[in-house]
């Protein structure tokens, strides 16, 4: 009784169904030697056009027999885009403390999905830019505003900045 010696594993490429193999055919990812992981392989979707992809596993005996091919699908999702802020206003701009001003964030959408959270941060630590965590911005001169979606993380390209002036209190003597 022959034995199977491999698995190779190939990606539908050349839009026709079923598998083919050799020039022009489905693309090898490759060749899986090992029984005891029951003959798994792990491929990268790096350069997979994302959508819906089947994938075929052809198995070789030691006798160089191979079986028909099984397939399966997969499903490669795209990067994850960023959300995106139009632009951000105040309203008043100009106040003098305690007096309070609004905010709001304008053309906030997502194009691949749903806009999770928006973050409004005022500048305050002297440093270019958006910091958060310790020591980062919390209450100063520009604000910015950070939008995320459901994939966390943060993109600078989802990030506006609107200038606040702030007046100290007046006191009265």
């Amino acid at each position: 009784m022959a034995r199977s010696q491999n698995v190779s594993y190939y990606l539908e490429t050349d839009n026709i169904a079923g598998w083919q193999s050799g020039a022009g055919g489905d693309q090898l990812l490759g060749t899986a030697t090992d029984s005891s992981n029951n003959w798994s392989f792990t491929f990268s979707t790096a350069s997979v056009t994302p959508g819906l992809r089947t994938v075929y596993a052809v198995a070789t005996d030691d006798q160089l027999g191979t079986s028909q091919p099984a397939g399966t699908t997969v499903t490669v999702n795209p990067i994850n885009q960023p959300p995106q802020i139009i632009f951000i206003t105040a309203n008043p701009t100009q106040i003098t403390q305690p007096a309070t001003t609004t905010i709001f964030a304008n053309g906030v959408t997502d194009s691949d999905g749903t806009v999770a959270a928006v973050n409004f941060y005022i500048d305050d630590n002297g440093l270019a830019g958006l910091q958060t965590g310790l020591g980062g911005d919390t209450n100063s001169r520009a604000l910015r505003t950070v939008i995320s979606d459901i994939v966390p993380s943060f993109h600078p390209r989802a990030t506006r900045t609107e200038r606040i002036l702030f007046s100290p209190k007046r006191s009265t003597i």
